[in-house]
Order: structure tokens, then C-alpha cells, then sequence
């Protein structure tokens, strides 16, 4: 797993993060790391509602995220864009459960 965040270039702080215990929680079939490498790259682009509760991610902002892409030179097919709006709403429910 280490030499594929490397050979992904994952961001610095997500390989000095990574621990060999990790790899056996999760699983991603070759055919969907482009999608995950495409997340990982636009995880910070939230539009975001701040109140007295905290805060709550709505979604994406798909401005940042053509940006995030396009400046990682990653192209996403049809598939891959639904691919990674399933990853935005699974991470936004969690997201959103740990400020409850």
C-alpha cells in the first residue's frame, strides 16, 4: 500500500499518516483508484454551513474540485465523476455524523 500512495504521489501527509495495520481495513479493486486518487486530491473542497451546531458539509464545491482536478491533471470519464459523487456523499454522511 505504501508503494502505491507513492506511485499515486499521495500528498506527503497522507503517506507519513500511513501505518501497515491500516492496509487491512480497506481494500480498493485496481479498477477504482483513479476515483480514490481523484477524492483524496479534492477532499478539502466542502461547501460548508457554520452555525451554533458546528458545522455541516453540503457537498462538494464542483468549482474547486474542476480546479483540484484539472490542477492534478486527472481526467475523469462519466463513470469516474459518478464514482467519485458516490465517495463525496458516503464521506459526507460520515463527516456529518461526527458533529452530532
Amino acid at each position: 500500500m505504501l508503494e502505491d500512495l507513492k506511485r499515486w504521489k499521495a500528498p506527503q501527509e497522507v503517506i507519513d499518516a500511513y501505518t501497515p495495520e491500516e492496509a487491512a481495513d480497506y481494500v480498493v479493486w485496481e479498477g477504482h483508484w483513479k476515483t480514490v486518487w481523484a477524492f483524496l486530491n479534492v477532499c478539502t473542497q466542502w461547501r460548508v454551513a457554520v452555525g451554533m451546531g458546528g458545522m455541516l458539509r453540503l457537498g462538494f464545491d464542483y468549482a474547486g474540485v474542476r480546479a483540484g482536478l484539472k490542477l492534478a491533471r486527472i481526467k475523469l470519464k462519466p463513470r469516474e465523476w459518478d464514482e467519485l459523487r458516490i465517495m463525496e456523499a458516503a464521506a459526507r454522511e460520515a463527516l456529518n455524523e461526527e458533529q452530532t
